[in-house]
């Protein structure tokens, strides 16, 4: 859900976490996976 862009905050209230610091160390978004879901933003293209 979160590599399809799905809100953090949405994911956590199906998911139970309280924190979001909680909530990353459960999914563990590699640097590879962040680094393309930066490369398909708006922002950069």
């Amino acid at each position: 859900m979160f590599l399809q862009n799905i809100p953090t905050y949405r994911i956590m209230l199906i998911t139970g976490h309280k924190s979001e610091s909680s909530f990353f160390k459960y999914i563990r978004v590699t640097r590879e996976e962040n680094a393309a879901t930066l490369a398909g933003h708006l922002f950069f293209q």
